[in-house]
């Protein structure tokens, strides 16, 4: 890489991690650091979301199975096609509940409906499976990154989750939004970039 792409690469972390320190400055407690003070934008949240349900396996292992694997895209178009009515259960349904509760998490109610051995039960199952699926992203970010920066797949993995984790603890949950705000705007710009640039 050249001076100007680890200026970018470099700029772009610690941006970041100014944008987060910026946003935290306004939290004043539990409230504001966990859930944004529930005052966040609506768009700001489904942008986040949808950052969140997108990593580099989109842009890499999903094509790769819809093109390669045979019966690949009816597969994933079942997953595609059930994903936006989960989520339409989850806002109709869930969501409301936890808000008029005015709960941190779905795990609050779990235990308030259904006791402690419940919330410890789900709460660890999704903090494994999530841990499972952060770490083929990372891993996959990584095989990427490290081409691009000359280095080792560990040092690409390590750079992504400290300046990751740095910049989401500093800001809270608002910081944890407006990121991906940010990183999506990236994201839709390098692959409208990566259409231009083949056509």
């Amino acid at each position: 890489m050249s001076p100007l792409d680890w200026t970018i690469v470099i700029a772009y972390i610690l941006g970041m991690m100014v944008f987060s320190y910026w946003l935290g400055r306004k939290s004043k407690d539990n409230a504001d650091y966990y859930v944004g003070g529930r005052s966040l934008s609506w768009w700001a949240l489904g942008i986040s979301t949808m950052a969140t349900q997108t990593s580099a396996i989109s842009f890499m292992s999903i094509p790769a199975f819809v093109a390669l694997r045979p019966g690949g895209g009816l597969q994933w178009l079942q997953y595609e096609l059930g994903v936006p009515l989960a989520m339409i259960v989850c806002m109709h349904v869930i969501i409301p509940t936890v808000r008029e509760m005015e709960l941190v998490s779905v795990y609050q109610f779990l235990e308030t409906r259904f006791g402690k051995p419940a919330r410890k039960l789900l709460s660890g199952v999704f903090l494994v499976s999530r841990s499972i699926g952060t770490g083929a992203g990372m891993y996959a970010s990584a095989v990427v990154l490290s081409a691009m920066l000359d280095t080792s797949i560990a040092s690409a993995i390590v750079l992504t989750g400290i300046s990751t984790i740095v910049y989401d603890t500093i800001g809270g949950m608002t910081a944890v939004v407006y990121s991906d705000v940010v990183q999506m705007a990236v994201l839709l710009a390098g692959l409208l970039g990566s259409i231009f640039l083949a056509a």
